[in-house]
């Protein structure tokens, strides 16, 4: 079978896998950071260009962050590019098509395992094995995580990439490493670089390393247009040691061998993270373990994979965390959690092997086989009505061992007897899908882009759950800024909808943007923070003007009662908003007496007509970042600190036109470097082609 009908299949079977995310069924969609926190980010790059405009810098939350630093924008990712089309056309990017873009990489996990798998082994054995990687457990509960799904895929090419001779074929690594990169989420592209390494040392020679460590530091040339700006905004980063302690108990490891130990079926109420999790290997894997453990015959690189992945995972004896804890640049990228991903590697590497030597030792026995092909009918029927909605829950804790045993029982059966592909093939898959892919981790129950896109699509303006008429009124004052209750919509939500907050969650928080915060509140998390309407002090120096709350908020009865806030009307919808009539704005002078009038108001570009008869400073709550430069009639000016976080400039007496743009350096320096790079990247491919 070609490589080509190979891919076709899998596509198909990709499609089949994920049908009820999918035209024309849509009947779930992909929740949690998915919904949550990228597809804002994608959606606003898809906005802004659709404006004309390249997104440097987004004023949503935070009071602005660096947009183009942003790693976890994906700006230079090229699948995203064909998403930021889409949403230019259409005036926003509909969620459904980042969700095939996503199901898409898992289809591209799969064929470039199983291109790298068949190198070395049979069709079958590297189909199966392809399988393990991209359809079980790590992978799937993996989807609301794109730069890690991203990440993933892409590996296998890199593996590939180690697998042929010669130095000219590591031009697909550096392209495998950059791409991982640039999908926007470095621990995954740590995970990715140390396990290539781990396969080069393993399974080539100390030559080989030497070439793959030169290869991934090529390929951070390569992405320097996204590193660059990434590492201008990593200057004023609030630091996170995300390593951990290691995860350690033994019945979080259950769930590689238990699809349902933690009980994730739609109707649960499962124990929450990080115990209750979705890692199963699949019947494939199993069969390889124990194929392995009989033969008594190791796969040195897949044990090498998986030993890393466990050490990196587990921290024994608190190895690795102090050497993380030292080192700033691997606090920052160097997490347990993500090496989770190297154990279905390792698990596809040993499934290859294993199920290719079955088959070589092992005669196949036709006699059995009508009974077998009845058996597995049978089984997969009473599977496929179980997950069917309405269908009984699948068993859970111990007992949910039973039906991955009888699914390993029958697959050893086929193996023994008819070996039909396509028998083999649909048990497996059948068996990744009723426990996969329609579970609670990773199924929303309703067709997000009701919610989200329909409105966009169409051009109109909505904020779902607010009286349009009040919407359009504080989206008519471009540098007001809203403070959101608890319960609100999450501040990441803005972005949809071109207002601005003082809040947000995102892992670029600034420091010194926290420490200003933190003199009139604390963060209750990490990256959140509620602002009181009691705390007048901080709405203005945050310059709030609207104040956003529902009938359900404790707040709501405060507001009603305060004569320092006004209810806009219409105000029947869900979410209310209060106006603060002391609020004060963006820009405006320090102690003097003075006007400021908007003449232009872009993300990146605020341009004020001012008036003054003293002069003095003039003041812009806009965070303070590298990449900022301001002007006074023409002519470049500094900008000073204020406040901690935001931005001032020394204005004359007299009227004057005042000017903050945003364009960060790093951006075009890492632009250049990064064509360069593709140049030389470009010439090598076409070398090293026949």
């Amino acid at each position: 079978m070609t490589s080509r009908r190979v891919a076709l299949l899998s596509l198909a079977a990709t499609y089949l896998f994920f049908f009820e995310y999918l035209p024309p069924f849509k009947r779930v969609h992909l929740p949690y950071d998915l919904e949550g926190f990228h597809y804002p980010l994608l959606n606003y790059a898809a906005k802004s260009l659709g404006e004309g405009r390249f997104p440097e810098w987004d004023p949503s939350t935070y009071c602005g962050l660096s947009f183009a630093g942003n790693l976890q924008a994906g700006l230079f990712y090229p699948p995203n590019w064909v998403l930021f089309a889409i949403g230019a056309v259409r005036g926003g990017l509909p969620f459904k098509a980042l969700e095939v873009v996503v199901l898409l990489h898992i289809w591209l996990a799969f064929f470039l395992c199983y291109l790298w798998l068949r190198r070395r082994f049979d069709l079958l054995p590297s189909a199966l094995a392809a399988a393990v990687y991209a359809y079980s457990g790590y992978m799937v509960s993996q989807v609301q995580h794109y730069g890690v799904i991203a990440a993933s895929a892409w590996l296998p090419l890199a593996l590939l990439a180690i697998e042929e001779r010669g130095p000219r074929s590591l031009w697909k690594l550096a392209a495998a490493s950059a791409l991982a990169f640039l999908a926007g989420y470095p621990p995954a592209w740590f995970v990715f670089s140390l396990l290539t390494l781990v396969y080069a040392a393993v399974a080539q020679s100390r030559r080989r390393v030497v070439e793959v460590a030169l290869t991934l530091a090529f390929s951070l040339l390569l992405v320097s247009v996204q590193l660059f700006p990434a590492l201008e905004s990593a200057t004023l980063k609030t630091p996170e040691k995300k390593y951990g302690d290691g995860i350690q108990g033994a019945e979080f490891y259950l769930s590689f061998f238990l699809p349902n130990y933690f009980n994730l079926n739609r109707s649960s109420n499962a124990p929450g993270e990080p115990t209750a999790q979705y890692f199963y290997l699949g019947a494939p894997a199993l069969f390889a373990l124990g194929w392995t453990l009989y033969r008594r015959r190791l796969n040195v690189p897949a044990l090498a994979l998986a030993t890393v992945s466990l050490v990196f995972m587990t921290n024994p004896l608190n190895l690795i965390g102090p050497v993380v804890d030292r080192l700033p640049f691997l606090t920052e990228i160097c997490r347990d959690w993500n090496f989770l991903a190297g154990l279905p590697l390792a698990a596809a590497l040993l499934t290859a092997a294993s199920l290719h030597d079955f088959v070589a030792q092992s005669p196949r026995r036709p006699v059995a086989s009508f009974a077998s092909v009845a058996l597995v009918t049978a089984w997969c029927l009473r599977q496929f009505l179980t997950w069917l909605p309405g269908g009984r829950d699948f068993s859970s804790g111990w007992a949910a061992a039973l039906e991955p045993a009888v699914t390993l029982a029958l697959f050893s059966l086929l193996l023994v007897t008819s070996r039909s592909p396509v028998l083999l093939l649909i048990l497996v898959g059948l068996d990744y899908k009723v426990f996969g892919s329609d579970r609670r981790f990773n199924a929303g129950d309703f067709d997000a882009d009701r919610f989200f896109s329909d409105a966009r699509a169409s051009r109109r303006l909505e904020f779902h759950g607010l009286d349009d008429q009040v919407y359009r009124t504080i989206l008519a004052d471009p540098a007001s800024r809203l403070a959101i209750d608890d319960p609100g919509p999450h501040p990441t939500d803005f972005r949809h909808y071109r207002l601005s907050t003082p809040q947000g969650f995102d892992p670029l928080l600034p420091a010194p943007y926290k420490r200003a915060v933190e003199a009139f509140t604390l963060f209750r998390t990490d990256r959140l923070f509620q602002i009181n309407p009691s705390n007048q002090a901080l709405l203005q120096r945050l310059a709030v003007r609207y104040y956003l709350t529902s009938v359900h908020s404790s707040s709501h009865a405060f507001l009603a009662s305060s004569p320092d806030f006004r209810l806009l009307q219409p105000a029947e919808s869900y979410f209310r908003i209060f106006e603060y009539l002391h609020a004060v704005p963006v820009y405006r002078w320090e102690n003097i007496i003075g006007t400021g009038q908007r003449v232009s108001w872009t993300p990146e570009r605020r341009e004020l007509l001012v008036r003054s008869g003293s002069g003095g400073r003039f003041i812009l709550i806009e965070q303070y970042f590298p990449g900022w430069t301001a002007m006074i009639d023409g002519a470049a000016v500094p900008i000073e600190r204020w406040g901690q976080a935001f931005q001032s400039v020394q204005v004359p007496a007299g009227e004057h036109r005042v000017q903050f743009l945003f364009r960060s350096r790093g951006l075009r320096l890492g632009a250049l470097v990064s064509l360069v790079s593709l140049i030389l990247l470009c010439l090598a491919a076409r070398s090293s082609s026949p």
